[in-house]
């Protein structure tokens, strides 16, 4: 692409033993630089033995020159499987979400980690990465800002190229080829699969190099081969557990929450409705009981939401009728920043093509509702909580049936396509 050109690294250009020009815990200071080589040490067991990490091409990392560390995103361990083959001190962006714990928010703030709130502006996390960068220090940012649910990259959000035109910063990728299969984003338990973290870069460009060329060098520079085999030495056990509520209506005929784990075998799901089952196996396939081809879970998920419509719709004589896309019983939750979450209401929660409104089950009478011209942002965050966002407040939405994946599945396309005819109507006067 113009303008984005490797950078000649300091292993290049002097021996190994002579790299660094400054201290090692400059820019963050000498107790923090040691607490992190005390966590370094203590993370190499499990690096070695549990994840069997490698790092590939990590020598050609500058030793001490600040850049950003751009890995994708496929699980909750990727702070530390991209940062430990770095060697050195790596700061990092995180989920605001994480750090309303205070279990995990000083074992987090402690190895580097600074919440971010997603999908809005956040002066104060940018300011902190700013100064870190400025400082001389590695920080790590996630280009997708979300996990990918099956190794396929997540949409790069699009302020990442105007951060690296405006910080002129030096980027390097951190693939991680194998953390998919390691533990699926829908998967309850992980599988024993080695870790293969590639690194590339730095990468640095000319000034007149766009910001959307910048973000388009980023969405590829992180995408990884999907569709890859586990390589040899993994197994696992228990590996359906977790899928019925990714694949939530079943391949074969259709029926909504029909699949189930085989209570005889754990790396098994049946449909309750038609009764047609598959073994999943380490490699995110699943192999038909009753014959056929090994499929991949991606490609059978895609299917699946083919089945409702680009613009998808539960049921079509229901939505026809009263305008209703998806219903089902659910509980909504105001989540304060930095405080526990406030219960809101329960009832019945339901989409329509311009809102989300939730009603009372006795009566039906409105209890709360979202227009989508209010609506900022959609996420699922770790432990498959969905949560929606407005100007002003975080709410965090429990379905009944515990399948927060085929709500955001059904809101998402609704809610883009409302943003995209409120830019039309804008620009055409209306």
């Amino acid at each position: 692409m113009r303008g984005a050109k490797p950078e000649r690294t300091a292993s290049e250009e002097r021996p190994i033993s002579s790299q660094l020009t400054r201290p090692p815990w400059h820019g963050i200071g000498f107790n923090k630089w040691l607490f992190y080589r005390f966590v370094w040490r203590f993370w190499s067991l499990p690096e070695a033995l549990l994840f069997r990490s490698r790092g590939i091409n990590h020598h050609q990392l500058p030793g001490d020159k600040p850049y950003l560390l751009l890995p994708n995103h496929n699980s909750v361990l990727d702070p530390f499987w991209a940062g430990f083959h770095v060697r050195r001190p790596v700061r990092f962006m995180a989920s605001a979400h994480l750090f309303r714990s205070p279990i995990v928010r000083w074992p987090l703030t402690a190895i580097g980690g600074f919440p971010k709130m997603k999908f809005v502006k956040d002066r104060d996390s940018m300011e902190t990465l700013n100064q870190f960068y400025a400082d001389g220090v590695a920080v790590m940012v996630f280009p997708e800002g979300n996990r990918s649910w099956d190794g396929r990259p997540e949409p790069v959000l699009p302020g990442i190229g105007r951060l690296i035109k405006r910080l002129d910063a030096r980027i390097v990728f951190a693939r991680n080829l194998t953390g998919h299969l390691f533990q699926p984003r829908w998967a309850k338990y992980p599988r024993y699969v080695p870790i293969r973290v590639e690194y590339d870069g730095p990468h640095t460009f000319d000034p007149d190099t766009s910001a959307e060329e910048i973000t388009d060098f980023v969405r590829k520079g992180i995408t990884i081969d999907a569709t890859v085999e586990a390589p040899k030495g993994s197994y696992g056990i228990r590996l359906a557990h977790g899928l019925p509520g990714y694949l939530w209506a079943c391949p074969r005929c259709g029926l909504f929450d029909g699949l189930q784990v085989d209570p005889r075998n754990g790396n098994n799901v049946i449909c309750r409705g038609c009764g047609a089952g598959w073994r999943v196996d380490v490699s995110c396939r699943i192999n038909p009981l009753d014959g056929g081809p090994r499929r991949l879970i991606a490609d059978v998920f895609d299917e699946m939401l083919a089945q409702f419509g680009e613009m998808p719709v539960a049921d079509r004589a229901r939505f026809d009728r009263d305008g209703v896309i998806l219903e089902e019983d659910a509980r909504i939750d105001v989540v304060p920043r930095r405080k526990p979450p406030e219960f809101l209401g329960a009832g019945v929660l339901r989409l329509f093509k311009d809102r989300i409104e939730l009603c009372s089950s006795d009566d039906g009478a409105p209890i709360w509702a979202m227009p989508f011209e209010r609506l900022k942002a959609i996420s699922v965050e770790v432990g498959s909580l969905l949560q929606i966002r407005d100007g002003e407040a975080l709410y965090r939405l429990s379905p009944s049936s515990g399948t927060s994946a085929r709500w955001f599945h059904f809101l998402n396309p609704w809610w883009t396509a409302s943003q995209s005819d409120s830019v039309g109507a804008h620009r055409s006067g209306g």
